[in-house]
């Protein structure tokens, strides 16, 4: 079956304690089957190439796996802290057997529509955690160290509703797992309903 639509909510965080320049990204993501590329809407606290600073701000992504292959997004649209966010992936104008066409987007947010046309079918989902230039504090092992903790928001993130549907209107099974950098104090848990059509993710920075 063919997923027609990925949908997920969650409450803008408090700002990071600490601003060394560091980058964070809460998203929602479709990947297909390939893995050469992904279709995500973002939630970012400091800068990166859609725009940005020391603040929260939403955009919508292409980003292709390949080395300086292409990206694409929206720009950075600020938003507060507690406001609440709608992020949605969905098929669009697709019939069986052609290419897929999809749009990205925060509901109800001016300019973070993204469409992608023409494009092979999303066959992996991920609600995930990312980082880019925070202070690590085990310098000798920069992949693995415990990062800066003031670098990253406090408490936790829940995502809530997340749901995948079909295009024939069913939802899919239990299916979401949870992977996480447990040496950075970083934890990711799951709950997964029964029927798999209302589902939290949550995103714990650690202590």
């Amino acid at each position: 079956m063919i997923f027609g639509s990925f949908n997920t909510s969650w409450a803008v965080p408090a700002p990071p304690a600490a601003n060394d320049g560091q980058t964070i990204f809460l998203h929602q993501s479709f990947e297909p089957g390939s893995f050469l590329f992904t279709l995500e809407a973002t939630l970012q606290w400091g800068p990166s190439a859609a725009g940005g600073g020391a603040f929260w701000a939403v955009a919508s992504w292409y980003i292709h796996s390949i080395h300086d292959g292409p990206t694409f997004f929206t720009p950075a649209f600020q938003v507060n802290q507690g406001q609440r966010l709608d992020a949605s992936i969905s098929l669009f104008n697709s019939v069986p057997s052609s290419p897929f066409n999809y749009i990205c987007q925060f509901k109800n947010l001016p300019g973070t529509m993204f469409q992608l046309v023409n494009t092979e079918e999303f066959r992996w989902a991920e609600v995930g955690l990312e980082w880019a230039n925070v202070i690590v504090t085990h310098p000798t092992d920069p992949f693995n160290g415990v990062t800066k903790r003031e670098d990253y928001p406090t408490g936790s993130t829940v995502f809530t509703p997340t749901t995948i549907q079909f295009t024939n209107g069913e939802f899919p099974a239990q299916f979401w797992g949870s992977s996480g950098n447990e040496g950075d104090r970083k934890k990711i848990a799951v709950e997964n309903d029964i029927q798999g059509n209302v589902n939290t993710v949550t995103i714990n920075y650690g202590p």
